[in-house]
């Protein structure tokens, strides 16, 4: 996720150069570092084992070693993640920033539960381990969040429709409107992950693994990214980012079709236009027993009914 803002890191700075007394647990290791709530000491085991694990993984995948101890945080309730991060979007389940190495996560107690508390923390420590030694490298936001969630495990399986409904309607986004994803409603920041993971999915499918890394330690050696990528690769970031565009549109211009969103249409459009259909016959039967009623009058301690034509149909 995107740079904790000046302000904010001071108040990291501050807050978590010790733990607060009374509130946070600590977990040190040479490379990890965790502090947590008591009501979190679940969480906590999970993410120590996600990061002990997973850790040597992405060191092998990308090439990089983790050169410093990096800090955890859990946070135990939105209004604490609020006071700590300021400012970042509540669809944001964690955030990071490689200068001060230091991520913050939401507890799984109120985060989004359909993304996995360990598949956060991993795709948290990419972002780290990207910039680890290099933190002031400059690393394109398409690649880099299409990168954590590659590399954690995210699917792109229940979000194809969300590329195919951009492709039809022509509101794809590019790469230099995916860096400014942080200021983006939620809707639109799902569709910029989406598209990033499908970017480095290409990039990867084109290039391999070994262009990956070349194109990662051209950005850390200190290029910006259109001139790693002609170093990398011999064409421009922009041809490729004109290739991109081809391919989202011949993989998932009709993909849409294949969703459950769509089966649910089918289904369910039918269902609504019967149910409809069912409403409005009651109710015309009620309004014809109401007028019937109308017409009907008591004379002599006999009633008497006035028919319509319509009546003895």
């Amino acid at each position: 996720m995107a740079a904790l803002a000046f302000a904010t890191l001071l108040q990291l700075g501050v807050v978590f150069a010790q733990p607060p007394p009374g509130e946070y647990l600590q977990a040190d290791s040479a490379r990890f570092r965790v502090f947590f709530r008591s009501e979190d000491a679940g969480t906590y085991r999970i993410l120590w084992s996600s990061l002990r694990t997973g850790g040597g993984r992405l060191e092998t995948a990308l090439g990089i070693p983790l050169k410093d101890t990096v800090t955890f945080v859990i946070t135990p309730t939105r209004q604490e993640w609020r006071r700590i991060t300021g400012g970042i979007p509540d669809w944001a389940q964690g955030i990071s920033n490689p200068h001060h190495r230091i991520t913050i996560l939401k507890s799984p107690r109120y985060g989004d539960p359909l993304r996995p508390f360990h598949v956060t923390a991993i795709h948290e420590l990419v972002h780290l381990l990207l910039r680890s030694g290099h933190p002031d490298a400059f690393i394109p936001r398409w690649f880099d969040e299409g990168l954590a969630q590659i590399l954690s495990g995210e699917s792109l399986r229940l979000r194809t429709g969300l590329i195919s409904q951009a492709v039809l309607s022509g509101r794809v986004h590019n790469f230099y409107q995916i860096e400014r994803v942080m200021s983006m409603r939620a809707s639109e920041a799902h569709l910029a992950y989406a598209e990033s993971i499908t970017a480095v999915d290409l990039l990867i499918k084109t290039y391999g693994w070994d262009g990956v890394r070349n194109y990662i330690a051209a950005q850390r050696s200190g290029l910006d990214p259109d001139k790693a990528f002609i170093k990398t690769f011999g064409i421009h970031l922009g041809e490729f980012e004109g290739q991109w565009f081809d391919y989202l549109r011949e993989t998932y211009r009709f993909s849409f079709f294949h969703t459950w969103q769509f089966f649910l249409g089918i289904i369910f459009l039918p269902l609504l236009a019967l149910a409809g259909f069912f409403a409005w016959y009651r109710r015309r039967k009620i309004l014809r027993r109401w007028e019937k009623e109308e017409r009907t009058r008591t004379i002599g301690g006999r009633s008497e009914e006035y028919s319509s034509p319509e009546d003895e149909r």
